[in-house]
């Protein structure tokens, strides 16, 4: 299982199941993604990662929190890890 604290640069995800970060993006079913990097704000407990394609907005502390737990890989996969 992959979740977002696990996230390296030079890694891909997939995502598998269609959802908005915390500013409302939509990423959809099917979308590749390439990580440059994650940042972590802990005062806001607050992540943001870096892909090739696009930027992801996530919390601890709210409705995407499960996001970022990415239990039983519900919402993205690995599919390239760093070399």
């Amino acid at each position: 299982m992959i979740n977002v604290w696990n996230l390296k640069p030079g890694s891909a995800i997939r995502i598998v199941k269609t959802f908005q970060d915390y500013h409302g993006k939509e990423f959809a079913e099917g979308t590749n993604l390439h990580v440059i990097r994650r940042d972590y704000l802990p005062y806001h407990n607050g992540h943001t990662i870096f892909f090739q394609e696009a930027t992801m907005y996530l919390c601890d502390n709210d409705d995407t929190s499960a996001i970022v737990r990415n239990e039983a890989d519900e919402y993205f996969i690995l599919t390239e890890e760093p070399v």
